[in-house]
């Protein structure tokens, strides 16, 4: 079994990464839709 301590540090990486992957995609999706918007708009 891994010591604590070394288990704690991945699973805090990880889970900052998740949350970090998981806020780019909103991102992306906004920016997705406020484009489609914006072109929309000029037709």
């Amino acid at each position: 079994m891994k010591p604590l301590a070394e288990v704690k540090e991945q699973v805090t990486a990880l889970v900052k990464h998740n949350k970090a992957e998981q806020q780019a995609k909103l991102d992306a999706e906004k920016l997705l839709v406020e484009l489609k918007a914006a072109k929309a708009r000029k037709r």
